[in-house]
């Protein structure tokens, strides 16, 4: 395991919360226009199709249990390790 000082996890938890608030913050946004919660063919296109098994013949498989994405959809708690 790496070692980091005191600061360095300071600074990383910072970063973290920071990172939370700008999710929550993109989250919101997609709520107020009707896009959240994302749909799977969005993930899909975003992971580049790897959620799932092909959609057409020919279609490279690339792995997946095709299951619905376990995201939670209305948490706008922020992430605490």
């Amino acid at each position: 395991m790496a070692t980091i000082t005191n600061e360095q996890i300071e600074q990383k938890k910072a970063q973290l919360k920071q990172l939370t608030t700008e999710v929550d913050r993109l989250i919101n946004e997609l709520k107020e226009v009707g896009a959240w919660p994302l749909d799977d063919d969005d993930l899909d296109q975003v992971t580049g199709g790897t959620s799932r098994g092909p959609k057409s013949p020919g279609s490279h498989y690339t792995g997946g249990t095709g299951s619905k994405s376990q995201i939670p959809r209305s948490s706008s708690r922020p992430f605490k390790p």
